[in-house]
């Protein structure tokens, strides 16, 4: 592969990643943009209450982990790329910041709209619904993720030029990552067991 063509592989990759902050910024709205605000005031049914936690409760467990996994990857990346003197070392850190930016990004807006978010969970329906536009999210990601696995992959394994490779090693990673993260929590995030009133 030649060079002047290596570079045009490692712009497309630049682009899926401009592509993936687009898409990953806007899913904190997407997820729950269409569940609507029901104002029924105080809501007393236990049920109700426990369950409109324990959603919140996992939520946070899945944005935090987001963020620690975000936050880790900004720092490796940044590291990699300053300590790095060939171009497989420096692309590979690069592509890692870049993805690490973005789901560091994706976790603080997530948790930042916790108070909104818990005020749309109005009734166990709207719980319900807003679960199962998450699971339905989430199965569409996992897919963007086997698409980023399967990229990463023919771009490490094809590419003769070192910063190439390395732009390919990291969505590699990255992909195999979240194809686990966003499959568990398409479990966790999706709809319980109905609950008795």
């Amino acid at each position: 592969m030649s060079a002047k063509v290596s570079s045009s592989v490692s712009c497309v990759a630049f682009a899926a990643i401009i592509a993936f902050i687009a898409i990953g910024i806007g899913a904190t709205h997407v997820a729950h943009a269409d569940v609507p605000h029901v104002d029924v005031g105080p809501v007393s049914s236990p049920a109700y209450e426990r369950e409109r936690e324990r959603y919140m409760d996992t939520r946070r467990v899945f944005l935090s982990s987001l963020l620690v996994w975000g936050g880790a990857n900004v720092v490796a990346g940044a590291s990699v790329t300053a300590v790095s003197r060939d171009a497989f070392g420096q692309w590979f850190g690069v592509q890692t910041l870049a993805w690490g930016t973005v789901n560091a990004a994706i976790g603080v807006v997530g948790l930042a709209t916790s108070r909104s978010v818990r005020g749309e969970l109005g009734t166990l329906d709207a719980i319900v619904a807003e679960r199962r536009r998450m699971q339905r999210f989430l199965w569409v990601n996992v897919v963007l993720d086997v698409l980023y696995v399967t990229g990463g992959a023919l771009l490490y394994g094809l590419a003769e030029e070192p910063g190439a490779r390395g732009n390919g090693a990291a969505i590699l990673g990255q992909g195999l990552f979240l194809v686990g993260f966003d499959f568990v929590g398409s479990f966790t995030q999706g709809p319980a067991a109905p609950l008795a009133y």
